[in-house]
């Protein structure tokens, strides 16, 4: 992969798995479901906050990849309306594995995946319409590379607030 792709190929993260619009956009309509990872896992060492502004950042002609602050801080600005997703970037070029190209998504553009080490997981939430197939299979993977030490969490509504809470799910042996 090309030093300016991998720069461009990055890892989205949310310090926050509850939100109702995150559940909504990205899950599949709350079907889908969520990884929790570690902060502290040395994997995520170079994550880097994302930067909420009104005004777009400026980009004063060619910018070289030598040139990295200015690109890493130009790939980290995004508008305020997108501030509810809390999010984190890694960029693929500051990881030691090269990104795996997976399928294309609905606009024809390769999905790059990157790899993580599997202690950097805490919990994997289930969204509040998923099913029990997927439930099942998440459970039966959970198994079998942790032995049951990822937690595996259901969303419910909550009776009182528009929130989501979580419930953790027993695993089937």
């Amino acid at each position: 992969m090309m030093n300016v792709e991998k720069k461009m190929t990055f890892l989205s993260l949310s310090r926050n798995s509850g939100n109702l619009l995150m559940w909504s956009h990205y899950a599949a309509s709350h079907t889908g479901f969520c990884i929790e990872f570690n902060r502290k896992n040395n994997f995520f060492s170079k994550a880097q906050p994302v930067i909420y502004r009104r005004e777009r950042g400026v980009l004063n002609g060619y910018i070289s990849i030598e040139e990295q602050f200015n690109f890493d801080k130009t790939l980290l600005q995004k508008p305020i309306d997108w501030a509810y997703e809390e999010e984190e970037r890694i960029f693929a070029s500051d990881l030691e594995s090269e990104p795996l190209v997976g399928n294309n998504d609905i606009f024809g553009e390769s999905i790059n995946l990157l790899e993580y080490p599997v202690g950097a997981i805490d919990g994997v939430y289930l969204g509040l319409r998923s099913s029990d197939i997927l439930k099942e299979k998440i459970s039966e993977e959970l198994l079998r590379i942790s032995a049951g030490k990822i937690k595996l969490y259901k969303a419910e509504t909550d009776s009182k607030y528009y929130q989501l809470r979580f419930q953790e799910v027993l695993y089937k042996k």
